[in-house]
C-alpha cells in the first residue's frame, strides 16, 4: 500500500512536505500549490526591491534638485540686493536734490520773490520779458535811499536771481509827479541804481543787471493823494532773459 504521510518542519521559516512515491500526482499538485502560494511572497519581495531601487533613484536626484534650488535662491537674493541698492541710490539722489532746492529757496519768501522764482523755474514760461513789482519798496519823497525795513525783500529777490545764473534783468525806478520831469527822471534812475547795488550785494553779478528810469511816467495810482504818491515812488524788475 502506498504510504501517505506528511512531515512538516521549520527550516528558515519555510514549510516542507514529504509525499510517498505512490501519490506523485498529489505531490505534483502540492508542489504547484506551493509554487502558487510562494508567488505572492516573491511578488512582494520584487515590489519591495523595486521600491528600494526607486528610492535609490530619488535619492540620486535629490542633490541635483537641492543644487538647482540653491542656485535659484542665490539669484533671487542677488536681484533683490541690486533692486534695494538702486532704490537707495535713487532715494539718496532725491534727498540731495531736495536739500539743494531748499537751500536755494529763501525762508518766508515774499509774494514778488515767489512769483519770480516760479517764473524762472517754469520751462513753459517762454522767452518773453516779464515785469515784477518789488514788495513794499516805496522810497521817501525826494530820496533814493533804501529803508532798512525794505532791504529784506530785495535780498530775497537777490537770492532767487543768484540761484538762476543765466537770468538777466533790468531795474526801473519811478517817482511821483511832484517836481519837474527832469528831476523825477534823475530820481528814478538813482532809485534803480540803489536797488541794483543791493541785488549785487545779495550775490547777483553786476553784469546781469541793467538800470533804467521811468521818471513820473506810467503812474500806478493817483498823484492827488499821499497814498497814491507813495505807490508811484516804486521800483520794478523786468526779466530780460532766463
Amino acid at each position: 500500500a502506498a504510504e501517505r504521510g506528511a512531515t512538516t518542519g521549520a527550516a528558515g521559516g519555510a514549510t516542507r512536505v514529504s509525499v510517498g512515491d505512490g501519490d506523485r500526482d498529489g505531490a505534483a499538485h502540492l508542489s504547484a500549490t506551493e509554487a502558487r502560494g510562494a508567488a505572492p511572497a516573491d511578488s512582494h519581495e520584487l515590489g519591495a526591491a523595486g521600491g528600494v531601487r526607486g528610492a535609490g533613484k530619488g535619492g540620486a536626484l535629490f542633490p541635483w534638485l537641492a543644487g538647482i534650488g540653491s542656485v535659484l535662491l542665490a539669484v533671487g537674493m542677488g536681484i533683490n540686493a541690486y533692486q534695494n541698492r538702486q532704490e537707495n541710490d535713487v532715494g539718496s539722489y532725491s534727498k540731495a536734490e531736495g536739500a539743494r532746492t531748499v537751500a536755494a529757496t529763501p525762508a518766508n519768501i515774499g509774494p514778488m520773490s515767489a512769483a519770480l522764482q516760479r517764473y524762472l523755474a517754469d520751462p513753459a514760461a517762454g522767452a518773453g520779458q516779464r515785469t515784477f513789482a518789488f514788495d513794499q519798496l516805496n522810497f521817501d519823497t525826494g530820496s533814493a535811499a533804501i529803508r532798512p525795513a525794505e532791504r529784506g525783500a530785495i535780498a530775497q529777490v537777490g537770492q532767487v536771481l543768484a540761484a538762476r545764473p543765466t537770468a538777466r534783468v533790468r531795474v526801473v525806478g519811478y517817482a511821483d509827479a511832484r517836481g519837474g520831469a527832469g528831476v523825477n527822471a534823475n530820481l528814478g534812475a538813482e532809485r534803480a541804481q540803489a536797488v541794483a547795488a543791493a541785488l549785487t550785494g545779495a550775490g547777483v553779478a553786476a553784469n546781469r543787471i541793467e538800470t533804467a528810469t521811468g521818471g513820473e511816467a506810467a503812474p500806478q495810482a493817483t498823484n492827488a493823494s499821499a497814498p497814491g504818491q507813495a505807490a508811484n515812488r516804486r521800483t520794478e524788475l523786468i526779466v530780460l532773459s532766463r
